[in-house]
């Protein structure tokens, strides 16, 4: 017979086991389960039997992130010790310790880290794909989903249709290919500079 501090321990025991993601060990079996369940599969690769942990700079994960990892993803951890998991970081292009995010289908990856992250980076990548409406084009890199986008800058000369005396955007730089990014529909204010005619030689008066 169990006292009734054992039982409680015993509770709080599985309480904290079922607040922690399912494992799987078997890359095939997760990846039937990320199609027919509809979720993004989270792969993480360390070394050794806790080797997950790892992939956080501070060798353990916050409660966020183990929600997230529950609620969200099919969770694969590969262990590089073993010749199956090595062939499988291998096959990931991940040395070590790492992170691979895949699509909802895990049909692709849409995320690939090599190293070991901070929570809030972790917590970062987690929440961007486990929206899973989320079609990915190709496989992004924290540099890339942390990158800021740089607002586009204003020239108040030159001739938009014809006229002087219009706004007309112009981009000095554009993002690289590895990190796609769907700009909005954006209108672009008057400064309320009056119309001055036509624009001689291609140029605006100056005032």
């Amino acid at each position: 017979m169990h006292s009734m501090i054992t039982v409680v321990a015993l509770f709080n025991t599985i309480q904290a086991i079922s607040e922690k993601p399912n494992w799987q060990a078997d890359y095939r079996a997760a990846l039937t389960a990320a199609a027919s369940n509809g979720k993004p599969m989270a792969v993480f690769i360390g070394r050794g039997t806790d080797g997950w942990t790892k992939v956080a700079q501070e060798a353990a994960l916050n409660k966020e992130v183990l929600e997230l990892l529950k609620d969200k993803y099919v969770c694969v951890y590969v262990n590089t010790e073993t010749t199956t998991g090595k062939s499988l970081a291998d096959a990931f292009e991940i040395k070590s310790t790492g992170l691979v995010i895949s699509d909802a289908k895990g049909a692709k990856q849409a995320f690939s880290h090599e190293g070991s992250l901070t929570q809030e980076d972790l917590k970062l990548a987690l929440v961007r794909y486990s929206d899973t409406n989320r079609v990915p084009t190709t496989t992004e890199s924290l540099a890339s989903i942390k990158a800021p986008v740089a607002a586009p800058a204003y020239i108040r000369s030159g001739c938009a249709n014809g006229q002087c005396g219009s706004s007309v955007p112009s981009y000095s730089s554009y993002p690289s290919s590895s990190s796609p990014i769907t700009y909005p529909t954006v209108g672009y204010p008057s400064y309320g500079i009056p119309a001055q005619g036509n624009c001689p030689n291609g140029r605006c008066p100056t005032r």
